[in-house]
């Protein structure tokens, strides 16, 4: 008797001694070559991974069994993930069969079936998961939006006015999946005309109709930036959170609000280019006239909260109560309590993200990933791999190394 106890209290010590060496509850192998991408199912119980062999596999992320294997991609698979239904899988990739273009796959999750199939880049898929939403060009060179309804199999085209407007933009470009409202029934596009005046255009995602124009046709006027001749024209918008705003960012260092129903302006920001935090509360804005400037202020009344220098790039925290900003100048990635813009602590490599309940943010290199706590930065685990994808319930975390797959589940504390 006293035997088995011993060996039951050495069986447990030996487990509790592999999660303190960081081994991982699963490795998924299957793939021939590389892991490109990986997402989890919304229970999180299953796992799709895209590789650069030209297939994605589905597993069942708890016992590693490989579910279905997706074929007939003809480069790396560079997106894959699950809808928010959980039934069906995006796929994309750079097809050789359309010179090089993305071809965008939705297949059935319990099959290797394609249930639709669309030539453009990926842009978005609406919360309720039943619009996708990609960018291309038609035979004459014009952008052209496409918006699939995957209920009726029906295919939407937006063709707004004008030509696309390029141009790079500094200090951080916001997520631009953002230029589609949250809940996928409006997006907002920003052209130019021949005289390169720019057009700000809501639309209506289900019809394809024109809703509003933002304003007049903006105007090119003189450049704040020194050296500079470009317009002061809107160069990109994006909505707010709750999809009841539009941000729209200018040349000239003007940030707009817009209300998004109505299309009032609402307050006017100093920036370049802009962004909100996750919450809606607050928006950040960077300056083109004072490089590596980034600017908090209160989303309803505008006023600023705080201002930091010294910002290349920022990341924001799921509970937007958290900012991660970098520096290459300085070479210095701080954490920031966005209400305050109070610094928190500095962190000694770039962070890949947050875990999606903002406990816990990433950071990541091609062999290893660190989990830190992120109120305070301590490291809570190291484990290798590069990191992939944090499960919905942040209780799993995918890395890759090579073409091995490897699910964790990160420590607490």
């Amino acid at each position: 008797m006293k035997k088995i106890a011993c060996f039951a209290t050495c069986f447990f010590l030996f487990a509790v001694g592999l999660r303190a060496a960081n081994v991982p509850s699963l490795e998924l192998k299957g793939h021939s070559k590389d892991v490109y991408c990986a997402t989890f199912s919304p229970d999180g119980k299953i796992i799709v991974t895209g590789s650069e062999d030209k297939t994605a596999r589905i597993w069942n992320a708890e016992s590693g069994k490989v579910l279905q294997i997706l074929p007939g991609h003809t480069d790396t698979v560079e997106t894959a993930l699950f809808l928010p239904n959980g039934k069906q899988v995006l796929t994309t990739c750079w097809e050789e069969e359309t010179d090089r273009k993305e071809i965008v796959r939705i297949w059935d999750a319990e099959s290797e079936k394609v249930l639709h199939k669309l030539e453009g880049r990926y842009l978005v898929s609406s919360r309720d998961g039943k619009r996708i939403i990609v960018q291309t060009w038609d035979a004459n060179d014009r952008l052209t939006y496409r918006i699939l309804n995957l209920d009726s199999g029906k295919i939407q085209t937006i063709k707004p006015a004008g030509e696309i407007l390029i141009g790079a933009i500094p200090v951080f470009l916001p997520d631009e999946t953002k230029a589609v409202s949250p809940d996928g029934k409006k997006m907002v596009t920003v052209t130019q005309d021949e005289n390169g005046n720019s057009i700000v255009q809501v639309w209506d995602t289900e019809t394809g109709r024109a809703l509003r124009r933002l304003g007049a046709v903006q105007r090119r006027l003189p450049f704040r930036n020194a050296g500079r001749e470009d317009a002061g024209s809107v160069h990109g918008a994006i909505f707010s959170p709750d999809g009841k705003k539009i941000v729209t960012q200018s040349w000239d260092d003007t940030i707009q609000i817009w209300d998004a129903d109505k299309g009032t302006a609402l307050l006017k920001l100093e920036g370049f280019s802009a962004d909100y935090s996750a919450d809606g509360t607050s928006i950040v804005t960077a300056s083109a006239a004072e490089e590596d400037v980034v600017r908090i202020w209160d989303a309803n009344s505008g006023k600023k909260t705080a201002e930091i220098v010294g910002t290349l790039d920022l990341k924001f925290s799921p509970d937007g109560k958290k900012m991660v900003t970098e520096s290459m100048e300085e070479n210095v990635i701080r954490m920031w309590d966005v209400p305050s813009g109070k610094e928190l602590y500095k962190l000694a490599d770039s962070p890949k993200g947050f875990s999606p309940d903002g406990k816990k943010v990433v950071t990541s290199d091609t062999n290893t990933t660190r989990i830190l706590e992120a109120d305070s930065g301590k490291e809570l685990q190291k484990v290798k791999g590069n990191y992939l994808a944090f499960s919905p319930d942040s209780g799993k975390i995918a890395t890759a190394t090579g073409k091995t797959v490897r699910i964790w589940m990160p420590k607490s504390e």
